[in-house]
């Protein structure tokens, strides 16, 4: 993994990709150019910009690349992958001593530590980050595994503030946020209330009010476009290639009414599923800790169902889901366990530069940047992207008797009583 991470740190692949959107917009930032913060073509202090990839993060975020705006792009792409990889590092030590130590048997640790670095190795959304220059998904990442940490032991202050900054930089996570907002204890809920309210406040005194209106603007227009379905992992991607042909995507701007109704029935049927699943949850002998956790985990997928593009690297905060299969081993049937390992498998296919080679040997008529012209090939690529997320909620749906046992082992901190017995 540490050679892995060395060789994409060194790399300059994709500067002009995701790498450059953060990079401008921290140039932005540093001149107080926000209200064309969201034109990727505006000039930046009259210079080209770097690249012309869409910002959509929060406005007040763009200060968080400012230290990278004042460097060459090659260091500051390297810059920022290194701590993007100990960010990356840090949530997966995290998320390790967390399911091994509440709910992996004492005798088990050593082969779930052997069973989790080889499926942190091999879970490509981890590693796709360095061909496309960088990502925030690795900071993100921690920020909800800091969340979930705490918010399991009952904290609210430290959980809403990471959950705020989550959201910040992924705006695509406000749906699970708003179900926290619903569903959660009341600690977390005017928590979060609070901290958002100061958040919003603080960014549209520094920043002001337009760049929040175009921000608003550039979420809507992007989330009505119609996406090309073989860079999409979200797990309903494979839908839309069945009622669109190859000349739909290359005439078409935006999903027609119709499909796109259809979609936001069947991902708020999928939302429903989760909520259900909690609800059932809460009705059973499991600790208060338990229900936390997995309602920061629905709060997490209800996002990922939501968006109608979720990046292969979103798939980085479903990988809780089969780590928690491995941990609670002697709870989970032989057929849990090999879904488990088929999202780790499949998620090879994340990797765009793959999907590259694949459609070039296949498709060697095809022009973009992964541009199709093969309609099979592209029910193909988008069916395959969508499996791991696929068989992560059937892990939680079709198994959910097994999370329930494990909740019902799972470890919880004890403080000694005076006169307890212990």
């Amino acid at each position: 993994m540490v050679l892995f991470s060395y060789h994409g740190i060194i790399r300059n692949r994709g500067l002009l990709l995701d790498f450059a959107n953060f990079y401008d917009a921290g140039r932005k930032a540093a001149l107080s150019q926000f209200n064309t913060l969201y034109d990727p073509f505006a000039l930046i202090g009259g210079s080209a910009p770097f690249g012309n990839m869409s910002f959509v993060s929060a406005p007040i975020s763009s200060f968080a690349y400012i230290p990278l705006s004042g460097l060459e792009p090659v260091l500051a792409a390297r810059i920022f992958k290194i701590i993007a990889t100990v960010c990356l590092f840090g949530a997966l030590i995290l998320l390790f001593f967390h399911l091994s130590k509440r709910f992996c048997q004492k005798e088990e640790r050593v082969k779930f530590f052997a069973i989790f670095s080889v499926c942190s190795l091999f879970y490509m959304p981890f590693w796709q980050i360095y061909w496309i220059g960088g990502q925030t998904t690795p900071m993100v990442l921690l920020l909800l595994l800091i969340a979930l940490v705490l918010y399991g032991k009952g904290q609210a202050i430290l959980p809403a503030v990471a959950l705020v900054l989550a959201v910040t930089i992924k705006p695509f996570l406000v749906p699970g946020l708003v179900l926290l907002l619903i569903l959660a204890e009341a600690r977390l809920r005017l928590a979060l209330v609070v901290i958002g309210c100061i958040a919003a406040t603080i960014s549209v005194l520094v920043v002001g009010t337009e760049p929040h209106i175009a921000f608003v603007h550039k979420i809507l227009s992007e989330s009505g476009q119609l996406q090309a379905p073989q860079l999409n992992s979200n797990m309903l991607s494979w839908i839309e290639p069945l009622f669109l042909s190859i000349a739909d995507y290359e005439a078409l701007k935006s999903m027609p009414p119709g499909l796109k109704l259809m979609t936001i029935a069947l991902r708020l049927l999928l939302v429903g599923v989760l909520i259900a699943l909690y609800v059932r949850l809460r009705r059973t002998s499991v600790p208060d800790m338990a229900k936390r956790h997995f309602l920061v985990i629905v709060a997490i997928f209800t996002a990922l169902i939501v968006t109608p593009v979720a990046w292969a690297h979103y798939l980085s905060f479903l990988f809780i889901v089969p780590m928690f299969v491995f941990a609670n081993g002697a709870h989970f049937p032989k057929g849990a366990k090999i879904s488990a390992a088929a999202v780790i498998a499949i998620s090879v296919f994340q990797h765009p530069f793959l999907l590259k080679k694949i459609t070039m040997l296949f498709d060697a008529g095809a022009g973009g940047y992964l541009g199709i012209g093969n309609w099979n090939l592209l029910m193909l690529m988008s069916t395959v992207r969508s499996v791991p997320m696929i068989l992560a909620f059937c892990l939680v749906a079709i198994w959910f008797t097994s999370f329930i046992h494990g909740y019902q082992q799972m470890q919880v901190d004890r403080v000694r009583q005076p006169n307890s017995p212990e």
